[in-house]
């Protein structure tokens, strides 16, 4: 099967996921960054729903400023949720309680989630977990052999579908929320599985087959070539980490270990 048929065969199944995701729902929520993940979900969401996005960041992150360039080509509504040094201490508590966990990576990468769940007026709310595990989006991917890669992308997905949903799960229940993930349907992994890794990973750069997708349903380069960062460094959210514990005489580490109490 040649690249342009595994490419169909993608979009179509991403398409069919998403559509599934917001059949008779009216208006959804999507966690948006303007990358490549939540604007391909926007651009097909927008195709059955009324989409609204929402990214999370400090003022000038790089999250927040592609998060406007996606939306305006996108055309579609952005609602900014601004991180502040007092909002984040305060809510730290409540995100290490529901995700049960004081590991400090984690936690920070679940902060942006938490204050979109918390923040939509939307029942539902679209996410772009799993395309990195499926695609090849962490820059780890990159050092290692084929063989070796996929039983790491393997591996990862089953962290994420073992330990990180279960943890959404309750941060949703927290809220009234539901949270649907149109990357981990049955069909989207099928086709993803049969990818070969230097469509994923190789010589044009990470999620290649991904990036194909999205340039069929017209996204531009401005979007689906755009650097991914990681959440917690995206939104800026680990510099505010930083600046509470510092404050506190403590690494980063340290201080989230302090809020765990169970």
């Amino acid at each position: 099967m040649g690249r342009e048929e595994i490419t169909g065969r993608l979009a179509g199944s991403l398409d069919e996921s998403v559509r599934g995701h917001t059949a008779s729902i009216d208006d959804v929520a999507i966690a948006f960054s303007g990358g490549l993940d939540s604007s391909l979900i926007a651009c097909l969401a927008s195709r059955y729903t009324k989409p609204v996005l929402y990214v999370v960041g400090e003022e000038n992150s790089s999250d927040l400023i592609g998060a406007r360039t996606s939306a305006s080509i996108l055309e579609l509504p952005l609602k900014e949720i601004i991180l502040s040094d007092s909002g984040v201490e305060r809510a730290l508590p409540s995100i290490v309680d529901v995700l049960r966990s004081t590991n400090s990576v984690l936690v920070s990468y679940k902060i942006p989630q938490f204050f979109v769940t918390m923040s939509a007026e939307e029942d539902v709310i679209l996410i772009g977990n799993g395309a990195d595990e499926l695609f090849g989006g962490y820059s780890k991917y990159e050092r290692l052999d084929p063989g070796m890669m996929m039983e790491t992308m393997q591996s990862d997905l089953e962290k994420l579908l073992k330990t990180e949903i279960p943890m959404d799960n309750r941060m949703g229940h927290e809220f009234g929320k539901t949270f649907e993930y149109p990357f981990l349907s049955a069909d989207v992994i099928e086709v993803a599985m049969e990818v070969p890794t230097g469509l994923k990973v190789g010589e044009e750069g990470r999620k290649t087959i991904l990036r194909d997708a999205a340039k069929r349903f017209g996204l531009p380069a401005e979007i689906s070539d755009r650097k991914k960062k990681a959440a917690q460094y995206g939104t800026g959210a680990i510099k505010i980490l930083r600046r509470i514990a510092k404050a506190e005489g403590l690494s980063v580490s340290r201080y989230i270990e302090n809020l765990g109490d169970f």
